[in-house]
């Protein structure tokens, strides 16, 4: 994975830092992709509140529960944190 061009020191440790949190992120998320729906709940729910200081509210809530049935039911497929962060950095790096 390239971020950067310049290959100073400097540089190079800031991008093995970010590849490491990415990395992290990523095996993060596949993991909670393999808990149960309450537990995945639960974990979303926790998430937002450590980042917004509240819950999501009753609309996201209903969204949450939407997109768990659809992955439940088989109409979408999971995709592998790895992946969406592959994507992510050939959509964005080359800014």
């Amino acid at each position: 994975m390239t971020l950067y061009s310049d290959t100073s020191p400097r540089n190079s440790a800031l991008a093995s830092c970010y590849e490491f949190r990415m990395t992290r992120a990523a095996e993060i998320l596949e993991a909670a992709l393999q808990l149960s729906d309450a537990e995945r709940e639960q974990l979303v729910e926790a998430l937002a509140v450590s980042l917004y200081g509240k819950d999501l509210g009753e609309e996201w809530e209903v969204e949450i529960q939407d997109r768990v049935s659809d992955l439940d039911a088989g109409r979408v497929a999971a995709v592998p944190g790895q992946a969406v962060f592959k994507r992510l950095e050939q959509r964005l790096g080359g800014r």
